[in-house]
């Protein structure tokens, strides 16, 4: 299954806006060229809504552009930032290490975000761990980190089924945990999904198309 990282740390993921929408997933290299579109809709504490776009495109296992738009909309207004990252895998082996370094701008603020994933397959079951630091700058700059630890069961060779604990270090520190279901519907959607608790309650679902490559 073709993946994209934009997730508990999540991508877009990895990554880290507040509100961005993400779905539990592993990350994988991209095809070469313009193959990959995703959408994603998040949902938090019920009154919180996030619609994130996101356009991949492969060029080589260290160089795999992405870019990504978010837009929120909730209790006390709505508002939009855009975000432009790399996912780089550093290497495949017994154990698995993919990097995300990432910024997102928006209109009263900027994020920088650097996220890792180890990942360990082991044919049906792949443990992992998940860690990123983000900094934000606006009035006041804040900085925060996150560790997640989770495993993805191989249910058949087109389902997968997360679990997920995680923890974030801010000056909000908060632990929780999450679990998805993803589902490959042919040979080029894949439907992801997220259902978990970190402060609040929050849900995602998200949709990965892939294509022979345009450009």
């Amino acid at each position: 299954m073709p993946k994209i990282f934009y997730r508990s740390l999540l991508i877009c993921a990895v990554a880290c806006a507040p509100l961005t929408a993400h779905a539990l997933d592993l990350l994988e290299p991209y095809n070469k060229g313009f193959t990959d579109i995703e959408l994603y809709y998040g949902n938090q504490n019920g009154n919180e809504h996030n619609v994130t776009p996101v356009f991949a495109y492969g060029f080589s296992d260290y160089l795999n552009p992405i870019l990504s738009t978010s837009f929120d909309i909730g209790s006390e207004g709505s508002s939009y930032s855009l975000g432009i990252s790399n996912l780089a895998t550093i290497y495949q082996g017994i154990i698995d290490v993919d990097l995300i370094p990432g910024i997102w701008v928006g209109p009263d603020t900027s994020l920088f975000n650097l996220a890792l994933e180890l990942s360990l397959p082991m044919g049906l079951f792949t443990p992992y761990v998940q860690a990123s630091t983000a900094h934000v700058a606006n009035d006041v700059s804040d900085n925060s980190q996150s560790v997640s630890v989770g495993m993805m069961v191989q249910v058949t060779d087109k389902q997968e089924l997360f679990m997920q604990a995680m923890r974030e270090f801010s000056d909000e520190s908060a632990s929780g945990g999450a679990v998805g279901f993803n589902q490959q519907l042919n040979d080029s959607f894949e439907l992801i999904t997220e259902i978990g608790y970190l402060s609040t309650w929050n849900a995602s679902l998200g949709m990965i198309w892939t294509f022979d490559p345009l450009f």
